[in-house]
């Protein structure tokens, strides 16, 4: 007879038990839906704006447009020379650095070796505007520099020709795509 009372309790403890793992399951499922409806809402979200700013008119082909902006104020000369000479000091600080190796393991000085690190640079390029009280420097481009594998040739000779290709990519263009 206690046997029995005894695994009487016992099973409503286990009943017991059960029920309140069960609640704390539902509760904890009905948790993850609610957090799921709630990301759904906002991957819609963010799919509707990119797709709006995708269709609109105006932001379609304003990076064709900045580039042909950029292009046509480096045919003034006041502007090619801020710009060029800007990317110039910061390819010689950044990329030089990239490019060479401590001068103890390196066996000839400046330059670069073919057995160096890979060269991934990114800087910006700056530009003041405004009026002289409120002059303000502000972002015009990024360039990143990549250079997956070093050419066997001096740092300058790599800088030179980094140089080139930006001033070739930035100059005003005639009928050719560069």
């Amino acid at each position: 007879m206690y046997a029995s009372r005894g695994l009487l309790l016992g099973l409503i403890g286990v009943i017991i038990y059960g029920q309140v793992l069960i609640h704390k399951y539902e509760k904890s499922i009905k948790f993850e839906k609610f957090r799921t409806r709630e990301l759904e809402k906002k991957l819609k979200l963010a799919l509707e704006t990119i797709r709006n700013m995708e269709t609109n008119p105006d932001l379609v082909h304003s990076r064709d447009f900045n580039l042909d902006y950029l292009r046509m104020r480096m045919s003034e000369e006041v502007f090619y020379f801020a710009i060029v000479n800007q990317i110039k000091i910061k390819i010689k600080d950044k990329i030089s650095l990239a490019l060479r190796l401590d001068q103890s393991q390196q066996g000839q000085v400046g330059v670069a070796s073919s057995t160096g690190r890979q060269v991934d640079q990114l800087f910006d390029v700056e530009y003041e505007t405004g009026v002289p009280p409120n002059i303000v420097k502000r972002v015009l481009f990024r360039i990143q520099i990549r250079l997956m594998k070093l050419p066997t040739q001096a740092t300058s000779t790599t800088i030179s020709q980094i140089m080139d290709c930006i001033e070739t990519y930035l100059s005003p263009r005639d009928d050719d795509d560069s």
